[in-house]
């Protein structure tokens, strides 16, 4: 029987490499739905792939439909099967033996691998439960009891985690299992008066009823109701910590590029490691709860960085780098924050950043260590934090001053000292890393510091003489040996004012200038 399914969007990606135009695989994905979250983690998905996408909603179809899909999928020599979202995932380990499957929106997704699985892989998107004790902590020291429920393998997952961090906090967590939906409003009521927080955990017992309850108890008995389910805590609920979703797109891009490139998939949960924390002040003001001004930052920081990937997304790269920028002035090491400005001034500046790079290169191989250094600095210029020409400048710079501790090697060994001098110091303004320049200026240094009161007689007669330039070189000569000398600091200052002088007196000699006060009278 044919498969009956309907591809409702076909996204489609080239790209170009040395030998012209590249076809790309074509892989299916399957979405267990079509909300916000899905939608914010398929577009950032399909900007990262390098592959032809066809989109297919696992709620649309029927169960005779889902068969035929799967067995569809098996027949082809796709490289593997994208799913975002438990139901999707699930269904799809449960039906396909021979296709890799790469899947990210799941809950507990180990839950889902029993140890037998060779070809399952994918992005976690599970908060590391000390994200929630960190917070809890910062939001009211005094905290100490949290409580949580659960009712199936993936929400006891998520609950069980608790156990192994309390202790690093100085919390008594309990994390209680529920078998009958019955129990849920008598275990919460026993928790009056005893519990400080309660962790809310995705788990079928959370119908729309027991949350509508449990949020109303939390709310009414002072309790800091938290959860990984950012739509809860936006209608009922404390705070909410989750993935940036825009960056777990792009981490599942990453990954499936990888597995287009022949590396293995088996068992790999890569940890999104990155969260947004959402903060519902309504529902803390009406729990007794005052939230303390650093939390408030770290929540409208979070807000602003889903602006800036809002916008990025529709393509106003300049308001996203206003947002971007402001986040970073407050967080310089926030590494989404990073990622989106990189990747914004790669739009921006892409085709000129690239020109320079390959300059840069080309430079450094024909030897003309200047103009490198000149092409990865305009390349800084235009994006600070690429790697590959601080690399080169850094190359640049140290094969530069490599040269210049060879001239400087030369005239050491021609008895031309002082030109040797500036010549090492030339080389560790280049690179403060060459070591042989270092030691061979400390080396020369120690070696004319015997001659430096015959240097000081030199000066000074030339001083004596008039001969204030003559003078004034060789003391700062002097100091190319010994640059704390007192002697022949002040000596410069006296030199370099008596020159200027003579050369005002010479020129008014020369010009006859009346109004000179050197020679006339007012």
């Amino acid at each position: 029987m044919p498969v009956k399914i309907t591809i409702l969007i076909s996204i489609v990606f080239i790209h170009l490499s040395g030998s012209g135009l590249v076809a790309e695989p074509e892989i299916d994905v399957l979405l267990s739905s079509n909300t916000s979250i899905y939608i914010t983690t398929l577009h950032n998905l399909q900007s990262t792939i390098r592959a032809k996408l066809r989109l297919h909603f696992f709620d649309t179809l029927s169960d005779n439909d889902k068969l035929d899909y799967f067995s569809a999928i098996e027949r082809k020599n796709e490289p593997f099967i994208l799913t975002l979202g438990f139901p999707a995932t699930k269904s799809a380990m449960e039906n396909l033996t021979k296709t890799k499957i790469v899947f990210s929106l799941v809950s507990s997704p180990k839950t889902l691998l029993s140890g037998e699985e060779k070809n399952s892989c994918g992005v976690n998107t599970d908060v590391p439960i000390s994200e929630f004790f960190h917070t809890v902590k910062d939001l009211k020291p005094s905290v100490k009891k949290i409580f949580a429920f659960y009712s199936s393998p993936q929400g006891e997952h998520t609950a069980k985690e608790g156990y192994y961090q309390d202790s690093y906090f100085g919390i008594d967590y309990n994390a209680i299992a529920i078998t009958d939906k019955n129990e849920f409003r008598n275990a919460l009521s026993n928790l009056k008066g005893r519990a400080d927080a309660f962790y809310l955990v995705p788990d079928p017992l959370f119908t729309q009823e027991n949350f509508d309850y449990l949020s109303k108890f939390c709310q009414e008995n002072n309790i800091i109701l938290m959860t990984p389910v950012p739509v809860l805590a936006k209608v009922g609920a404390t705070f909410s910590i989750t993935p940036f979703y825009a960056r777990v797109g792009m981490l599942l891009g990453e990954l499936s590029n990888e597995i287009i490139s022949g590396k293995q998939c088996s068992q790999t949960i890569i940890p999104s490691r990155e969260y947004s924390l959402f903060i519902n002040r309504e529902y803390s003001e009406k729990s007794g709860l005052k939230i303390p001004d650093h939390i408030r930052r770290r929540a409208d920081s979070s807000k602003i960085l889903i602006e800036a990937i809002s916008f990025f997304e529709k393509e106003n790269y300049e308001i996203s780098r206003i947002l971007l920028r402001k986040i970073l002035e407050e967080d310089s090491g926030n590494k989404t924050a990073i990622l989106y400005r990189d990747l914004i001034n790669n739009k921006l500046s892409g085709d000129k950043i690239r020109k320079f790079l390959i300059e840069g290169k080309n430079f450094l191989i024909e030897k003309n260590f200047q103009k490198a250094r000149e092409s990865y600095r305009r390349a800084l210029d235009l994006n600070p934090d690429i790697e590959e020409a601080k690399a080169g400048f850094r190359d640049a710079s140290f094969a530069e001053s490599e040269e210049k501790r060879k001239m400087a090697n030369t005239r050491e060994q021609n008895g031309d000292s002082f030109s040797a001098l500036n010549l090492y110091s030339e080389a560790l303004r280049l690179s403060d890393g060459n070591e042989k320049a270092r030691a061979e200026l400390t080396n020369l240094r120690r070696k004319e510091m015997k001659n430096i009161p015959g240097y000081r007689e030199e000066g000074s007669i030339e001083y004596g003489k008039r001969n204030y330039g003559k003078a004034e070189e060789i003391f700062k000569n002097i100091l190319l040996i010994d640059a704390q000398d007192k002697y022949a600091k002040e000596y410069v200052v006296l030199s370099n004012t008596k020159k200027l002088a003579m050369e005002k007196f010479l020129f008014c000699i020369r010009t006859k200038d009346r109004n000179c006060s050197l020679l006339w009278k007012k």
